[in-house]
């Protein structure tokens, strides 16, 4: 019986662990970018004060995905809306806004 708990138990575990992204998501694998067209909206948006958002996943090299969730209120500064962590997607956002 103890085994089967236990067996159970590292079931759910693992399988908690997973995250498929979306057909929204834009995802960041080891510096391979894709859906970057929704990306460039959201830059776009930005730009133009509209509200929008987006969700950014990042692959580390285990393969463990890293979510951002970007929201941007039409009002916040580029500091406010940036996250700390520094990595592909996001330092192409902060050129691209800083071009503009």
């Amino acid at each position: 019986m103890k085994k089967a708990i236990w067996f159970v138990l590292l079931l759910i575990l693992i399988s908690g662990c997973n995250y498929n992204p979306s057909d929204e998501d834009i995802v960041d694998s080891h510096g391979e970018i894709t859906n970057i067209e929704k990306f460039m909206k959201f830059v776009e948006n930005v730009n133009q004060g509209r509200e929008d958002k987006i969700r950014v996943v990042r692959y580390t090299t285990e393969g463990d995905p890293i979510l951002h969730d970007l929201e941007y209120d039409g009002e916040s500064s580029l500091q406010q809306l940036i996250l700390p962590e520094t990595n592909s997607v996001m330092e192409l956002l902060v050129q691209q806004l800083a071009n503009q």
